[in-house]
């Protein structure tokens, strides 16, 4: 009885259609049909301008105007589709009746009798659910749509809403899906199949069952036929057409996806919009996407072999790499286990340890009290105002010079410097730098990177930017710039450069961390690639584990063109996975590979 109830209703609304009271029918809540918001893929272009990712949130789709599509495609699908749409206002009376009486007839909703403005209502205002509701809210907004579009750009809408099958949708997506070429490049053949999708997507892919989809080819071919979109002899030639699919696409863009979703989170900032519009907004998105250094990255850390690897599960990186004088991010390393929209380790927070002490002890004490890299200083245990700083090893080293101290990565000289300069003048460079610190964290352990959140590689990149760029620190950033999908430009990036420090306190410092890395003293002697750089090794330790146990290591280096930051780690440590080395060993072993090939390439 439900059924023919339905079929009742259904009957009902049609009269009320036929009369012009359409206004009757219920409409989607409080929808603007003036406004009908295609999701379109996003793309992302490297710093040369080429393409390098397309995004999308959940429909994967290119838009393409009805002019860029042959013609012959935009009449297969209307004489597949809707042989009547130039002629009806939205809504087929006669089809209607047609599919109702089969429908009552049979006792089901099997016949949908949808015209191809029905199927852009539906598409783009409803659900796919087959419900007599829903089927006269799609006729209500159908009628709207022709009141208010013409049918050439509803046709428009509707190849660029429907969904192909294999995941795509769009005319444009699914040819080069299908078929690896533009839209406007398909033959006679290829269109008649994709007009022949729409219908059953799973059922007539060529990719599923080619006779299937050749049988289905042939039926609209000989619609287009009868209807004089093609003649008898281009109809036999089609069929003739063997197709040829394009190879089936592997997951794109593995290779750099913690980069992209990067730019995704800075464009979703920049736009005041969520994460699924970024990939859905067609958006053409420029970045400093550097693909060379970023496959450099990527091959340095694959076939790097770290020591301190477990069966189920190996240590983790994390890295960040830009230019210093613009911020530009030219590469992104999220780890080796990064998964798409997952946790990206060049963003993620750890504790810095001694990255941290030229930032916090070095740079303030130079700055404001001048001192020198070769002026002595005490390394003896010593208590500082109730805390007793430890060297690494308990090792000391007596009267040494600044430059000896950095070099050596030496704890009591770095809280020396801090204590003699003030906390508040150490704190001031490391947040002017862009590292956030807690109102806790402004004690004496800063010196040797105390935190309580810690810092990010793409953080500490940016801070150290300020040595190489005499003082300077840029905003990080990997967007160049933003257009919608009109093409207009809706974000330009501005080149932001703060003055930190001196210019000499700078310099002074990059003259001293290129002896952590020259010197035979220096911690960070593994980083050395043979062309001037500048860095700084740091280790963090985990105190239940003992001395030997280490939780982070860091190796922050630069030349005049980059700034690298490396992390390792693993993502959780305990006694059967952590570090037994330090930011001097694999750290500072990658940044060496890393420049190595970058320099020689």
């Amino acid at each position: 009885m439900k059924k023919h109830a339905a079929a009742i209703i259904l009957i009902i609304s049609i009269a009320l259609i036929v009369s012009g009271c359409s206004s009757q029918i219920p409409a989607i809540n409080g929808a603007d049909v003036t406004q009908v918001s295609i999701p379109v893929n996003s793309t992302i272009f490297d710093g040369k301008g080429n393409e390098v990712s397309k995004l999308f949130d959940k429909e994967n789709r290119e838009y393409v105007p009805l002019a860029g599509i042959p013609d012959y495609l935009v009449k297969a699908f209307v004489v597949t589709e809707d042989q009547r749409f130039y002629e009806h206002s939205g809504v087929d009376a006669k089809g209607i009746f047609r599919a109702l009486y089969r429908d009552v007839t049979s006792q089901s909703l099997r016949e949908g009798a949808s015209t191809i403005t029905q199927q852009v209502a539906k598409n783009a205002f409803l659900t796919q659910e087959k419900t007599i509701g829903r089927k006269l809210s799609e006729m209500a907004i159908a009628i709207e749509l022709e009141q208010d579009y013409t049918k050439e750009q509803i046709l428009e809408m509707y190849v660029n809403l429907i969904y192909f099958g294999e995941g795509v949708y769009g005319v444009k997506t699914a040819a080069q899906q299908y078929f690896g070429k533009d839209v406007k490049d398909v033959s006679i053949s290829e269109a008649a199949m994709l007009a022949g999708l729409p219908k059953a997507p799973s059922a007539y892919s060529p990719r599923r069952d080619m006779t299937k989809a050749e049988e289905r080819r042939n039926v609209v071919l000989n619609l287009m036929r009868e209807h004089g979109v093609i003649s008898a002899e281009q109809a036999l030639k089609a069929e003739r057409e063997q197709i040829k699919l394009a190879p089936g696409r592997r997951p794109a863009n593995n290779e750099h996806r913690a980069y992209m979703d990067y730019v995704v989170k800075e464009a979703s900032q920049l736009l005041q919009v969520d994460e699924a519009s970024v990939r859905s907004g067609g958006y053409r998105i420029y970045t400093s996407f550097n693909s060379a250094v970023q496959r450099v990255v990527n091959e340095s850390v694959s076939s790097h072999k770290f020591s301190d690897d477990r069966a189920g599960r190996g240590v983790e990186v994390g890295m960040a790499v830009l230019k210093p004088r613009t911020g530009s991010i030219v590469a992104v390393y999220g780890g080796r286990t990064y998964q798409a929209r997952g946790f990206n380790r060049a963003t993620a927070y750890f504790q810095p340890g001694s990255v941290l002490k030229p930032l916090a002890a070095y740079a303030p004490a130079i700055e404001t009290k001048g001192w020198k890299p070769y002026d002595r200083i005490t390394d003896a245990p010593t208590t500082f105002d109730g805390y007793t700083p430890k060297n690494y090893g308990e090792r000391y080293f007596g009267n040494v010079t600044l430059y000896e101290a950095l070099s050596r990565s030496l704890n009591v000289p770095a809280v020396y410097l801090l204590h003699d300069v003030g906390i508040e003048a150490g704190a001031r460079i490391v947040q002017a730098a862009g590292i956030e610190l807690d109102p806790k964290d402004k004690g004496l352990s800063l010196a040797l990177g105390g935190m309580t959140r810690g810092a990010s590689p793409l953080q500490l990149a940016q801070a150290y930017s300020a040595f190489a760029n005499h003082g300077k620190v840029p905003n990080a950033h990997a967007i160049v710039e933003i257009q919608d999908r009109n093409g207009k430009t809706i974000y330009k990036t501005e080149a932001v450069q703060k003055q930190i420090m001196e210019p000499e306190t700078a310099d002074t410092i990059s003259e001293m961390l290129q002896g952590v890395i020259t010197e035979p003293f220096g911690t960070g002697r593994n980083a050395y690639f043979g062309k001037p750089a500048a860095g700084k090794t740091g280790t963090t330790q985990v105190p239940t584990l003992g001395t030997e146990a280490n939780k982070d290591a860091w190796f922050v280096g630069y030349t005049s063109d980059f700034v690298t930051a490396i992390h390792v780690g693993f993502d959780q440590t305990d006694r059967e996975h952590y570090l037994s080395n330090g930011g001097g060993r694999e750290p500072a072993e990658l940044f060496s590979t890393v420049m190595r090939q970058v320099y020689g390439n």
